[in-house]
């Protein structure tokens, strides 16, 4: 067993902490261990209607033991599992499940005994509570990891669908915000047409600066100063796939393990080895089997034992690889049938292989068995081989769950960056058409309008200022339905940025030549980086007296830009608080980092770009 086994073990194990284990399909798990332990009980060579009788006696003995020992799981969840100490320490569960098998056959042998008179004796107490014990905690772990999987496909549905959503929400805020914006601008634009139309030049020239003082200015610096703090909304509730779908998910791992069946045989080895008959008076006994721990049939077991776990290891594996290629691209039904078929090859070789074995001189007798000791044999060597694949099985699918949700979380984060990013881009070219084309067009309106309240013109002449006012107001109220802008050029930007600080602080740029691919093809990305090196510029210069300053732009990968300013400055005070800069840093980027010395100050930030 490898390291990585050991720790699917010591995790399958803390899965026991969780009452919830304890549900329908651990009790419903739990009947069929009551059926398919009480088996053994019908086998037997007389033809005299005697393993009929014993039939519907087990039948009836199962279900009122299987209601006991449910009722006592029942209990135990709401009690002793609902400890904190049972959330830290699997062992209380398990004891729990022992108990429960305790109280269950001690009501199956009580039936077993008051249904046949004294006739029957079931089999030997401990060796059923145990072997009940160990099925109950492999259904629970089987349980318990495909609830997990189911848990984490469901989360990992809710990311998916919250990804989707925040693109779909952020779609609708941009154009919200648009309208929002262009409604302001067209009613202040209207306030100020009508003024224009019914008032004097004089009162109209007064509202259109008003409406530029308190309407449409305050606009303007409110969108350019706006933080882009896009909230992804609420995770949207997904039903968690039914156990029915789950299991076609994960049922498809192959069946045999060679060294799990070989352990499996070992322990049915032993219940059917190291035994004896009970000493009872023959009218009162069936050939129970009972444990017992007779120091020379131990001996003698062992070797049998041994011969067990080899003949079926290496049978195990013969039988994989013959069956490997077959099983590997088919169907699910035709792979379990092929592990199926396979299983029982392996049971049937090991069987052989111990008959042959009993041919040696050195071995002991062999045991009397009953034509039913086959089957005996298949049936709980087939139900561990199942188990153990799919547990394996569910945790491989796992684990790719797990590896899909992190990929899926990155991104969401991603997308909330690039959506922040663009955000930002938008209500800064928001700022500016309000700021610009709208503002100067109120501005030369209402220098129009002045020229008629300093000078005597006709009436020809005023309905002429009037109508051009009123043509200029018109034309700035369409200048936010423009949707088709001019891309950011990166290296003019950069440029005009170098210029700006030409004599004060010396900058260099390299950019990436595989920047052109992907950066300038994203005009949020473009904005935030030149928004990003002028910040840090401007404080390199004005804060960390800094004579140079290198800026270097690279793309990380496709969907990832890196931009990092080095200067020889001495950096800010160590008091002072983040401003705008850091904000902005914090809202458009993946991540961002700024550290000083006595070199300088390096800044490097990640940023996204384009589209998922």
């Amino acid at each position: 067993m490898t390291a990585s086994d050991h720790a699917s073990v010591r995790l399958n194990l803390a899965r026991l902490t969780d009452r919830r284990i304890v549900g329908w399909p651990l009790l419903l798990g739990l009947l069929v261990i009551f059926l398919v332990d009480g088996f053994p009980f019908l086998g037997g060579s007389e033809l005299d209607g005697s393993s009929l009788d014993r039939a519907g006696l087990v039948l009836q003995a199962a279900a009122v033991a299987w209601v006991v020992a449910a009722v006592a799981l029942m209990i135990g969840r709401y009690t002793v599992l609902a400890l904190a100490v049972a959330r830290r320490r699997p062992v209380l569960t398990v004891t729990w499940f022992f108990v429960a098998s305790l109280l269950g056959d001690v009501v199956f042998q009580g039936v077993i005994a008051s249904g046949s008179d004294g006739r029957y004796i079931a089999a030997s107490l401990l060796d059923q509570v145990a072997y009940k014990t160990a099925g109950l905690v492999l259904l629970a772990l089987v349980i318990s990891s495909l609830s997990d999987y189911r848990s984490t496909v469901r989360t990992l549905e809710q990311a998916r669908h919250q990804l989707l959503d925040s693109r779909h929400a952020a779609a609708r805020l941009e154009v919200t915000e648009r309208l929002g914006v262009a409604s302001t601008v067209t009613d202040s634009i209207e306030l100020a047409r009508q003024a224009v139309a019914t008032q004097t030049p004089t009162e109209a020239l007064t509202v259109l600066r008003s409406v530029t003082r308190d309407l449409v200015r305050p606009l303007s610096h409110e969108l350019a100063s706006a933080s882009a703090d896009f909230t992804p909304p609420p995770v949207a509730p997904v039903v968690r796939p039914s156990w029915r779908t789950t299991l076609r998910r994960v049922a498809d791992a192959p069946l045999i393990a060679p060294r799990a069946m070989a352990w499996a045989m070992v322990v049915l080895g032993f219940r059917q080895t190291v035994t004896w008959e009970a000493d009872a008076p023959g009218s009162t006994t069936d050939d129970a089997l009972a444990v017992t721990f007779d120091a020379g049939r131990f001996v003698e077991s062992v070797s049998v034992l041994a011969v067990i776990f080899f003949a079926t290891y290496w049978a195990a594996r013969l039988v994989r690889s013959a069956i490997a290629d077959r099983a590997a691209n088919a169907a699910l039904v035709r792979r379990v049938v092929i592990n199926g078929l396979g299983v029982v090859v392996i049971a049937i070789a090991t069987l052989v292989a111990v008959a042959l074995g009993f041919l040696l001189p050195w071995f002991p007798e062999p045991p009397p068995v009953q034509w039913w000791t086959p089957l005996l044999t298949l049936v709980p060597v087939t139900v561990i081989a199942s188990v153990h694949g799919l547990t394996r099985s569910i945790g491989t699918h796992r684990t790719t769950v797990i590896e899909q949700l992190a990929a899926a979380n990155g991104d969401l984060r991603w997308e909330i960056a690039a959506i922040n990013e663009r955000l930002w881009h938008h209500r800064r070219h928001l700022a500016h058409d309000v700021h610009g084309p709208v503002q100067a067009a109120l501005n030369a309106a209402a220098h129009r309008l002045a020229t008629l309240t300093d000078s005597d013109m006709g009436d020809d002449e005023r309905r002429e200022v009037v109508a051009a006012v009123d043509e200029l107001l018109t034309q700035s109220a369409a200048a936010l339905s423009d949707l088709d802008r001019p891309a950011v050029d990166l290296h003019e930007g950069l440029d005009d940025i170098v210029a700006l600080w030409q004599g004060v602080c010396g900058i260099s740029i390299d950019v990436d030549p595989a920047v052109h691919q992907h950066v300038e093809t994203d005009p949020a990305c473009v904005s935030a980086i030149l928004a990003i090196v002028g910040e840090a510029c401007a404080n390199a210069a004005q804060h960390g007296r800094a004579t140079q300053a290198e800026v270097r732009i690279a793309v990380t990968d496709a969907r990832t830009a890196q931009v990092s300013v080095r200067d020889n400055g001495r950096g800010s005070s160590g008091d002072s608080s983040p401003g705008l800069g850091s904000q902005l840093l914090t809202e458009v980027t993946l991540d961002w980092a700024l550290t000083t010395d006595d070199t300088g100050t390096v800044l490097v930030a990640h940023l996204p770009v384009g589209t998922m």
